[in-house]
């Protein structure tokens, strides 16, 4: 009887446990299912980018309770992963809430991720790396196109039984990932086809002096951080508003006929060139509630006086910034290309000559936004006027082709500032606008100035002998002579030009760059013409001690820079032993600067030439 109970008794607990089993394995089944219907809805309910990342945060929040979330996509341009979103854990209810998407930090967020990863540093695998008093988990996706990086404590273990889990789970992404990579691109298409309509109907206005009145408020608003811009032009008994830009419409219309403020800022500029005004001053409490509301916390106002036309020009901060002698500086200098502008649009008449020196003046202000790109417009249209000189063009092709280098810019003048002014490598969609630029300024010299010749060496100057290059990719012979010019020149600027994110290259390491690229990017006739001409102009002042010629004539900077330099002030060809030099405001350190890395190198070529007689 005993043994009957007994063997009841195990049975009945095999039978209980084999019950247990089949519970936790359904349980797990139920938890897979849940797992893989998650997954399936990234695709199957595809609504938008953000609210698949957000599945995808919550699918791995169910396995790691990270303290931070971060999502990046493929940028096939550069082989990098950019940061798309981020979100937080609700130290509440654990939930999780969206901490940034883009760039902009949250209060609430205490480690940043990078904005950028390099592709090379990922592998197939789940991986996990130490960092400050944290740990972060790298989940690379199937296909390559996305990776989520989670942040975790720093005595976190991420133990196997979850790795291999969040390695089934990046093998189940692949398509939800390719499927926002391929809603991202069609996104950044159609805001591509939006900036070229809006750059294309933003060319008439240029033609109109209100037109470039208000293009040179909003580029100089963007230049020196401000959040909006205005202009009060003074007329018999009163100031009128002429341009603003940043405020909302209703702010603006009270302001075009709030004479009184129009008073009070005119009292504070007197007699001035430069006036601020910012929230710790008594006088700021005169603002009316419609500024505060706009923000404002700060307003530099430029008093303006030029061929009997008067005003005053302010732009505005959302914070208050200690503005010393230096920025002063700098302010007057791009002020100055504004008046100019501003002087010019008074000019304009039928005759299409003043709206090219129009045009030739917004070029020149378009350089001036960055300190990196001082006078290259300048630099652009001697150095193509060389070349074509040394081919021995006809006179009226050279100087087609000076201003075709000149105006090479000019697109950018009506597409996005924030684009152009942005530091680094641009990223895939900023750099789709900013190709429209070629286009763009061609359209610009056909709409004001009539010259197809001239629009098309604008609209194809980053064509490649190759077929390579954009906006068509036609090759060889297909490419106007004037565009090979420019494409050259402009390589060659590029290149002896410093960058937020680089130094130059050495005046010789860029002729070695030009004859790398002869023959597939650059045309190498014209390389060989131009290497051929810098030749014989080195030869010619091969035994001299000093520059080619003076600093200022050869970085074509302009005069409001140089003329307090003690390069220029003491009138030598050794700029770069004198200190004080003004190199910092045209973006340039001496020891990198084309002028003295071209001393350099002549001279060591000048060494190398007396052994070889030896």
């Amino acid at each position: 009887m005993k043994e009957i109970i007994f063997t009841a008794a195990a049975l009945a607990a095999i039978i209980l446990l084999m019950l247990i089993l089949w519970m936790v394995q359904k349980k797990k089944q139920e938890a897979e299912t849940k797992l893989l219907k998650q997954i399936l809805s990234c695709c199957a309910k595809f609504e938008s980018a953000s609210k698949s990342i957000n599945e995808i945060f919550s699918i791995l929040s169910q396995y790691v309770k990270a303290e931070e979330y971060a999502f990046y996509l493929i940028d096939n341009k550069d082989k990098q992963y950019v940061l798309k979103a981020v979100h937080y854990k609700n130290t509440s209810d654990a939930t999780l809430n969206l901490s940034y998407s883009g760039l902009v930090p949250h209060k609430k967020v205490k480690y940043a991720f990078p904005v950028s990863l390099g592709a090379a540093d990922f592998g197939s695998g789940v991986t996990v790396r130490d960092g400050d008093k944290m740990r972060l988990i790298s989940i690379p996706i199937k296909g390559g196109n996305a990776v989520v990086e989670l942040k975790v404590g720093p005595k976190y273990t991420l133990r196997a039984g979850t790795k291999a889990k969040l390695e089934e789970i990046a093998q189940e992404l692949e398509v939800a990932a390719n499927l926002i990579v391929a809603v991202e691109r069609f996104s950044n298409r159609i805001k591509v086809l939006e900036t070229a309509k809006q750059a294309t109907r933003s060319v008439a206005s240029i033609i109109s002096g209100n037109g470039v009145f208000k293009m040179a408020i909003n580029m100089f608003a963007k230049t020196i951080n401000a959040k909006g811009g205005f202009f009060l032009r003074e007329s018999i008994d009163a100031l009128e508003l002429d341009v603003e830009s940043g405020m909302t419409k209703e702010n603006s219309l009270i302001f075009k006929y709030d004479a009184d403020i129009h008073k009070f800022f005119k009292q504070i500029v007197t007699a001035k060139k430069i006036a601020t005004l910012n929230k710790n001053d008594s006088l700021f409490e005169n603002l009316p509630v419609y500024f505060t509301s706009e923000g404002v916390r700060q307003i530099i106002l430029f008093n303006m006086d030029f061929e009997g036309n008067s005003g005053i020009a302010g732009f505005w901060y959302d914070q208050v910034y200690e503005i010393d002698d230096y920025q002063t500086s700098s302010l007057l200098l791009m002020f100055s290309k504004i008046s100019d502008v501003f002087k010019r649009s008074f000019l304009i008449t039928s005759h299409s000559q003043d709206n090219i020196e129009t045009l030739k003046l917004i070029s020149t202000l378009v350089d001036d936004l960055s300190p990196y790109t001082v006078g290259f417009s300048q630099l652009m249209e001697y150095y193509a006027t060389a070349i074509a000189q040394e081919l021995k063009l006809p006179q009226t092709e050279v100087k087609k082709i000076a201003l075709a280098a000149f105006l090479n810019n000019i697109g950018i003048s009506v597409l996005s500032y924030d684009i152009f002014l942005a530091k680094g490598k641009y990223m895939e969609y900023d750099y789709e606008v900013i190709k429209l630029h070629s286009e763009v300024g061609a359209d610009i010299i056909e709409a004001i100035y009539g010259d197809t010749a001239i629009a098309n060496m604008v609209r194809y100057h980053h064509e490649r002998i190759d077929g390579l290059g954009y906006p068509y990719r036609i090759k060889g012979d297909e490419i106007p002579l004037g565009a090979k010019i420019l494409a050259v020149v402009q390589f060659f600027v590029a290149k002896i030009s410093p960058r937020s994110f680089r130094d130059a290259a050495t005046f010789d390491e860029t002729l070695e760059a030009l004859r790398h690229v002869a023959g597939t990017q650059l045309d190498a006739d014209v390389v060989d013409t131009f290497l051929s001409w810098i030749t014989r102009t080195r030869n010619a002042f091969a035994g001299a001690d000093h520059s080619l010629d003076y600093c200022w004539n050869m970085r074509c900077v302009s005069d409001e820079i140089c003329n307090k330099c003690p390069a220029k002030l003491k009138v030598t060809k050794r700029c770069w032993e004198e200190d004080g030099n003004a190199c910092m405001a045209h973006g340039n350190k001496c020891e990198t600067c084309f002028i003295f890395t071209e001393y350099q190198g002549r001279k060591k070529l000048a060494r190398h030439s007396e052994a070889s007689l030896v």
